[in-house]
């Protein structure tokens, strides 16, 4: 996701999580390894940890396998520029009193670089959203157990918030064939999906990783940056990987008058069409975001619009473990999994070298993987 011009100032709230929310930490099985020894380990019930792995047989576990290991105790957040206890607050789904309470902090507007601010639940993603995924229908129901992407701050945040549960709602209900969260197979499937490029540094190592492992994509593509990098879209399409459309400059479309809204998306699918010889199938809002009034025009062009439900955070400059817990931790059958090619100035070095893991952990637990158009 492109950094945003605006901080993320809010999250949409659908299901309160009470009490403490443990945080979460990896073990990767060495060769040898039990479940129970592991259990032992970490001072956790092995009936548990299999539970919390999603483990079919206590007995088996994998040389190399990542099991997700609760953790006591509290995480932090280190301060960098630019940062706010506002918007640390936000992002982590605390409120700005907690924060200040628990880290003795007399000003909430003084921050220091490199301070370390103490978070006292999980922080691989907002504690407050539900992480339950374990239903394949794509219906209002599902709604609530899946995350809604963030949202640029451009009006009342009052109002955002509003119109996004509307329109993410209104969306699931009016156009059950056109838009998406999750897959509809039923089965053990996923797919893996990585917006916002292409680029010349990081598209290029993801496209080579899914080769090695023989494990197809879905890349949402900004027309700008296919205008750039033109041969990383012809490749991406040579290696077996499907294309979708990511408008041409990654604006939020909810906002754009029609007649910008239409320019977005057509001059996007035009180059893809231009450089490819083939029609976008799916398209996906930057931000998860679209307003109910797009949709008719979107499926007059034949998309289907495709959103998530496993958000990964890597655009919020995780590390690789965290990536991996995000995926582990929410996986389900259908899952349509958001990672990113490109668009920070951080870089998703983290993201390429997640990815690894990623396959092989999804693949010893029994799915398979395919492109959105074979999810949905």
């Amino acid at each position: 996701m492109k950094l945003l011009t605006f901080i993320l100032a809010f999250f949409v709230i659908f299901v309160p999580m009470s009490g403490e929310v443990s945080a979460l930490q990896l073990h990767r099985v060495e060769a040898g390894e039990t479940l129970f020894e592991i259990s032992n380990q970490y001072d956790v019930n092995s009936e548990e940890l299999s539970e919390l792995n999603l483990l079919k047989d206590v007995n088996l576990v994998y040389d190399g396998q990542a099991l997700l290991i609760p953790k006591e105790g509290e995480d932090t957040h280190v301060v960098s520029e630019g940062d706010t206890l506002n918007n640390i607050a936000s992002h982590y789904g605390f409120s700005i009193e907690e924060l200040t309470e628990i880290n003795d902090i007399e000003d909430s507007d003084v921050i220091y670089i490199d301070q370390e601010i103490t978070l006292p639940r999980i922080v691989t993603m907002p504690p407050h959203i539900s992480a339950s995924s374990s239903g394949t229908s794509n219906s209002l129901e599902t709604v609530e157990t899946n995350e809604i992407k963030d949202t640029k701050v451009v009006n009342d945040e009052a109002d955002i918030e509003d119109n996004v549960i509307s329109t993410t709602q209104g969306l699931l209900s009016l156009y059950p064939d056109n838009f998406y969260q999750r897959g509809s197979t039923g089965e053990k499937k996923v797919a893996l999906t990585f917006d916002d490029g292409p680029d010349s540094k990081y598209t290029p190592q993801i496209l080579e990783i899914l080769d090695e492992y023989d494990v197809p994509a879905t890349f949402y593509y900004v027309g700008q940056n296919i205008e750039s990098y033109p041969d990383v879209l012809k490749d991406t399409v040579d290696r077996g990987h499907e294309v979708g459309n990511h408008s041409w400059s990654h604006p939020n479309l909810r906002y754009l008058p029609e007649d910008e809204f239409e320019k977005e998306i057509d001059k996007t699918s035009d180059i893809i069409k231009e450089y490819t010889g083939e029609e976008a199938a799916t398209l996906r809002p930057p931000y998860g975001d679209l307003d109910i009034d797009n949709m008719p025009y979107l499926v007059e062009e034949n998309y289907n619009v495709v959103n998530w439900s496993i958000d990964t955070w890597d655009w919020w400059n995780m590390d690789s473990d965290k990536i991996l817990i995000n995926v582990l931790k929410d996986l389900h059958p259908d899952s349509i999994i958001l990672l990113h090619s490109a668009g920070s100035s951080e870089g998703y070095q983290s993201t390429v070298d997640a990815l690894p893991e990623i396959i092989y952990n999804l693949k010893v637990r029994g799915y398979d993987f395919v492109t959105v158009s074979e999810i949905i």
